[in-house]
């Protein structure tokens, strides 16, 4: 499955090969039974194109902050740094649940349908 590579600057040239800004990587769903750590990476980018105050606001100096980090960083964000048992756990468990942890390489079984098969992308 393919993985996605998002880019948020305060320019659009500053998402280029060559921008001189140093980078920051953001990571979710590493594992994939965790899908929380999305929707903690998207609530820090909606915070920072906010200006810092997100839907709450935001004080001034959360502001000067947001507003630092945007003019001197390249912010990468990876929102599924595992597809593959993302979608195995919403195949398996549409409802929530799913404890596939692992990526889809198979290693246990030659079926790589059990939730034991693949290579934890935190360990290995």
């Amino acid at each position: 499955r393919p993985i996605e590579l998002w880019c948020v600057a305060s320019d659009a040239s500053d998402c280029s090969g060559r921008a001189s800004k140093p980078s920051a990587l953001f990571t979710a769903l590493v594992h994939a039974r965790e899908p929380q750590t999305l929707m903690c990476v998207l609530r820090v980018v909606e915070c920072l194109l906010a200006g810092g105050g997100g839907a709450a606001g935001g004080t001034s100096h959360v502001r000067a902050h947001a507003h630092h980090l945007l003019h001197t960083r390249k912010l990468l964000l990876l929102p599924v740094a595992n597809p593959d048992g993302y979608e195995w756990n919403a195949e398996h468990s549409p409802r929530g649940g799913g404890m596939r942890r692992k990526n889809g390489l198979r290693t246990c079984s030659s079926s790589g349908s059990s939730a034991s098969d693949g290579v934890d992308l935190n360990r290995n």
